[in-house]
């Protein structure tokens, strides 16, 4: 008998039963050829918990689970996080959406800056979307989150308006900046990271963002690539939070 930790499903509390279909089936019947009574953790992006589930029947549809349990898993952050990044080579940006998402962050948002050199497809986005969703949900479930962050559609950076409010810093990390965000940060519950693309923020940008007090950092005295800061910043958060 084995157990496969942390899947998302359509489960909860009121279904004592529930029916694996599609990719998860395909996966768990032909990759991982699992039995009958052998054990799956689900979590289903909603409560916070984990169902440990027991295989009661596999047919050429679907494999049958029982609920056996469920626990309330407390990994998740206390604030936060949303990260606008700036889209950069694609093997690049799903670097990024995987590594934040093990991270803790909330929400990514693609955005496109006045440097950004990757011409984003709208004709195709719903498929672009599905794929970084993916992503995401894969990163959660290898990281036994149970909660999976939300991709939203590429914006504009210039036409982005994010809310501020008392409780909430929005960072910009910046090769010539000297600032420090460390004592913003222990009053905040809402952290937003806005990420150039590689050839950084136009001054035009970092204008506008000084125009509403946002506020500029520096990550240390290399210049990092644009894959690279995010995660070094959503890592820096998380020690000092």
């Amino acid at each position: 008998m084995r157990t496969i930790r942390a899947f998302f499903a359509d489960i909860s509390e009121s279904t004592p039963n529930v029916a694996i279909t599609g990719e998860y089936y395909n996966y768990f019947k032909n990759v991982l050829r699992l039995k009958k009574n052998d054990n799956i953790v689900l979590f289903n992006n909603l409560d916070g918990l984990e169902y440990n589930t027991e295989i009661i029947n596999i047919t050429n549809k679907a494999i049958e689970l029982n609920i056996t349990d469920s626990v309330k898993i407390d990994n998740e952050n206390t604030y936060t996080i949303n990260l606008y990044q700036s889209l950069i080579k694609i093997e690049n940006f799903e670097l990024v959406i995987q590594k934040a998402t093990e991270l803790g962050v909330n929400n990514i948002y693609p955005i496109i800056t006045d440097y950004t050199n990757i011409k984003f497809d709208f004709k195709n986005i719903e498929k672009k979307l599905d794929r970084w969703q993916k992503i995401a949900v894969g990163a959660s479930e290898q990281s036994r989150r149970v909660f999976i962050p939300k991709i939203h559609t590429p914006i504009e950076l210039k036409t982005l308006d994010i809310p501020k409010n008392q409780f909430n810093i929005t960072l910009c990390p910046y090769a010539k900046n000297d600032g420090s965000f460390t004592d913003k940060l222990k009053t905040t519950d809402n952290i937003n990271i806005l990420i150039g693309p590689e050839g950084g923020f136009s001054e035009a940008e970092m204008i506008s963002f000084k125009n509403n007090n946002f506020d500029s950092i520096n990550l240390g005295k290399r210049i990092l690539k644009a894959e690279t800061a995010p995660i070094s910043i959503i890592s820096i958060i998380n020690f000092l939070k």
